[in-house]
């Protein structure tokens, strides 16, 4: 319920304060094409992968100077009951929350600036929040799919059923490969990447005029934009804070 809300009631309450209507904000029609619908989840997956070794470099990176990135760990529930409750905060409720807010809310109300800039920004924002370097580069890459795909199809739907894969794949491999040894789940990790990838190639090739987005006709380029938007006291303070909470979740040898 406190996730819920502390997303929610702010990207409601902003929503009113620009005055945006609810059907712009939150597009929930049926996907202009579905195919393209479908064939967003494996190259969404695809990019999963890219946010993993991007987190890995990034680890590299910051070894060198004796900090590690780390992230929360949970260990996902054996029991039935507790697996579903599980299952419904890890994959069914971040599909529905987190897709209104990133690429409903922020995504649409920023589109009136170009919908590179839309995208970038509420990707970004995405993998911010994370609050750790583990997640938030794959957060940040996947978000740029999901966005994209959301963009593409003009539906939320598109997010929310790539959002609610990924992580429901997510859940069920940590299920699976929990009573394997630190070797195993690597082998295990590096099939499903190889799966992710090929399926991803595979649903690119079908489409010629997959990525195309519409330009943008404002005055200011895109630094001029993010310049001017990452500025603004509020997001000053913002990007203050998700640095505070990022900064504890390292562990320094």
């Amino acid at each position: 319920g406190a996730y819920v809300l502390a997303l929610l009631l702010p990207a409601v309450l902003y929503c009113r304060r620009i005055r945006i209507p609810t059907y712009n904000a939150f597009p929930l029609s049926q996907p202009r094409d579905t195919r393209i619908a479908l064939a967003a989840i494996p190259i969404t997956l695809m990019t999963v992968v890219v946010g993993a070794y991007t987190a890995s470099a990034m680890s590299v990176f910051f070894a060198a100077f004796g900090l590690y990135p780390t992230s929360p760990v949970s260990a996902v529930p054996t029991g039935v009951v507790p697996f579903v409750l599980y299952f419904l905060s890890s994959a069914v409720l971040p599909a529905i929350v987190e897709e209104l807010v990133f690429r409903g809310a922020i995504m649409q109300s920023l589109r009136r600036f170009g919908d590179t800039f839309a995208l970038f920004v509420s990707s970004l924002l995405f993998g911010l929040v994370h609050g750790n370097l583990v997640q938030a580069p794959m957060a940040f890459v996947t978000g740029l799919a999901i966005g994209y795909f959301v963009l593409r199809t003009g539906s939320l739907r598109t997010g929310m059923a790539i959002h609610f894969v990924n992580n429901a794949l997510a859940v069920v491999l940590s299920a699976i490969s929990a009573s394997f040894s630190i070797n195993g789940q690597q082998t295990i990790t590096s099939i499903v990447y190889v799966v992710y990838l090929l399926s991803g190639f595979i649903a690119i090739t079908r489409y010629s005029n997959m990525f195309q987005l519409h330009a943008s006709n404002t005055v200011m380029s895109i630094r001029g934009k993010l310049t001017a938007f990452f500025s603004t006291g509020l997001m000053l303070a913002l990007l203050a804070l998700l640095a505070f909470t990022t900064s504890k979740y390292f562990l320094v040898i």
